[in-house]
C-alpha cells in the first residue's frame, strides 16, 4: 500500500542524499526514523537488489558495515516493491544470517581493499 511506498521512498531518498551513495544503518536510521536493527536489515537487501558493494570497517563492537550504492540504484531497486516494516523480534536473527553470508563471501576481500585505501 501507500505506507510501505512512502516508506521505500524515505529510504532511497535517505541514501541518495549521502555523500557518493555511501549509506551506514546509523545514517540511514538518522535520516528515516527507523531503528538501526531495521536499517540493518534493509540496507543488505537493497544492495544485492540495486548492484550495491559494501565494506566492513573495524572489528567486533566497533564494527561498521558502509553500503554503496550505484548511481542508478533507485531506478535498480524500484523494479521490485519493498516493504520495509520489519518487526524488530525478527530483525536480528534476519540480520546476523545476512551478516555472516555476506561475509563468508567476500570479507577478507573487502577487509584488504578497506586497507589499501
Amino acid at each position: 500500500g501507500g505506507a510501505a511506498m512512502s516508506e521505500d521512498a524515505k529510504l532511497l531518498g535517505a541514501i541518495a542524499a549521502l555523500p557518493g551513495r555511501r549509506a551506514t544503518a546509523v545514517d540511514v536510521a538518522l535520516a528515516t526514523g527507523w531503528s538501526i536493527e531495521a536499517c540493518e536489515v534493509a540496507l543488505p537487501l537493497l544492495m544485492v537488489d540495486a548492484g550495491g558493494t559494501f565494506a566492513i570497517d573495524g572489528a567486533g563492537a566497533t564494527e561498521r558495515v558502509t553500503y554503496v550504492f550505484p548511481e542508478d540504484f533507485r531506478a535498480r531497486a524500484s523494479r521490485r516493491r519493498w516493504a520495509w516494516r520489519v518487526h524488530e523480534e525478527a530483525v536480528r536473527p534476519a540480520w546476523t544470517v545476512v551478516r555472516d553470508a555476506v561475509r563468508a563471501g567476500c570479507g577478507v576481500v573487502l577487509v584488504a581493499s578497506i586497507a589499501a585505501a
